[in-house]
């Protein structure tokens, strides 16, 4: 393989950036552009090294540093390695960067050095996923199962199936080839026990899932009700801008809170309504995709207007919105907010106002004043709930797994279903296609377009 080089902290100013170099070459890279005490490629695996970064063609120094030796295979990537601890900063990262590209390095691709971590055998495939996890984590739940992954508890499950596939099918196959020596009956093949792991796994998906992407949950109503003043409540900030007079927001305005470990997005939209403009009909747009995106809808009402057909008609686009994503109980996911309790309130009965088709099905209504904060604690625990996570610590987060593992569990089901009444051939190619599909998750059965996908995700220097 050739040498690899990129900075590995993000640009801007800080105490610290650090440019990271890997590949053959890159003691001999080290050697060229650092004046210390010892040359890197002279220096002991492991150590640190004070000293400078100076071109060699111009003699010009470039920084102060500190030099890390790694050598391999003892290093992230299974090969020599070298980062240099630099000042913090744009310039002076991209003038390092810009010299150890000059002297033989090419600059690495989005997430190279775990590809080649992976490549190397150092980690699997899901382990190198938890990395990304690892750095995208928005919660310490999220942190807490990449963390899980990324040590193997994942991987070790899914091991543990295959071998048992494996030794299932192996007696299947030894029974085809020497009919006369193996007499497989049907309990040999007994996969009860395989099944009930990847059942185990794919039950731990959705609340994987949920910790690791969060839930989005969309801020919807009629235009003035107060959804932005609702919105900076929930996040303490004044993100929105509000004022008196409808229409003020005219795109989605996104904001994350950690909900019992769950991150979760709430997104300001737009006022839905008939719009008068080409900005408003966009915005309009935009919530709609918003709301079928989202988990689930906070519903504002202004209470001191009372109910209007504007409302009612409203709520039943945002229910057929949730329905667009396949959402099997739609007006279930809202919560009726009824807001502005400060001001005096219109002389009606929300709960026998609101249609009977619409009130039984709303998840709740919760009477709050945005502007003062007024009883905004109870919003949260109303989403939670919606937003239940099993307690059970999960291993699986991403849908590529859960597709791996569903396509396993299919494969399993049709060679229990065949037993008996198919040849012991196909039942065998069943299992087969079974370890197979679980090796996708650990990527000892994968192709170079998913390698890719995968990895495009990372950031360049990871």
């Amino acid at each position: 393989m050739d040498t690899i080089s990129a900075i590995a902290t993000p640009l801007g100013e800080g105490g610290i950036g650090v440019v990271r170099i890997s590949g053959p070459n890159a003691l001999r890279i080290a050697d060229k552009i650092f004046k210390g005490k010892i040359k890197p490629g002279k220096a002991p695996t492991h150590t640190v090294h004070y000293g400078k970064i100076i071109d060699p063609d111009t003699k010009i120094e470039l920084d102060e540093v500190l030099l890390l030796v790694m050598r391999k295979p003892n290093t992230y990537t299974r090969e020599d390695m070298i980062e240099i601890n630099a000042h913090g900063g744009t310039v002076g990262l991209k003038r390092i960067l810009e010299l150890i590209l000059r002297n033989g390095a090419r600059l690495a691709k989005p997430g190279e050095f775990t590809m080649r971590a992976f490549l190397s055998g150092r980690i699997d495939l899901a382990q190198a996923e938890a990395v990304l996890d690892i750095v995208q984590a928005k919660t310490d739940k999220a942190l807490s199962l990449a963390l899980s992954q990324l040590n193997g508890e994942l991987s070790g499950k899914i091991v543990e199936i295959k071998e048992k596939l494996v030794e299932i099918n192996a007696h299947l196959e030894a029974s085809i080839d020497f009919p006369e020596y193996f007499d497989v009956e049907e309990q040999d093949i007994n996969l009860k026990e395989v099944t009930e792991g990847i059942i185990e796994l794919l039950k731990s998906g959705e609340s994987g899932k949920l910790v690791r992407e969060g839930a989005t949950v969309a801020i919807a109503g009629r235009t003035n009700v107060g959804k932005s003043s609702l919105f900076n409540a929930l996040i303490s900030q004044n993100r929105a801008i509000v004022t008196p007079y409808p229409g003020t927001t005219r795109d989605t305005i996104e904001g994350w809170i950690n909900l019992d470990g769950i991150p979760i997005k709430l997104v300001d939209t737009a006022g839905i309504r008939k719009a008068r403009n080409p900005i408003e009909k966009e915005g309009v747009q935009r919530t709609q995709k918003a709301i079928e995106e989202a988990f689930a809808v906070l519903f504002v009402f202004d209470q001191s207007k009372g109910l209007l057909e504007e409302d009612i008609k409203l709520l039943e686009e945002v229910k057929g919105n949730l329905e667009q994503n396949g959402n099997s109980d739609p007006i279930g996911k809202v919560i009726g907010v009824l807001n502005k309790c400060d001001l005096k309130p219109a002389p009606i009965d929300w709960n026998n106002e609101l249609p009977n088709s619409i009130t039984p099905q709303l998840n709740k209504l919760i009477s709050v004043s945005a502007l003062r904060g007024d009883n905004i604690d109870s919003i949260l625990p109303a989403i939670s709930e919606l937003i239940s996570v099993n307690n059970t610590p999960p291993l699986v987060a991403r849908t590529r797994h859960l597709d791996a593992l569903r396509k396993a569990n299919t494969a399993i089901e049709r060679a229990q279903n065949g037993a008996g009444k198919l040849t012991q051939e196909l039942i065998s190619y069943e299992i087969r296609e079974a370890i197979n599909s679980l090796g996708e998750i650990t990527g000892e059965v994968t192709s170079e377009d998913i390698l890719t996908r995968i990895f495009s995700e990372f950031c360049i220097g990871k």
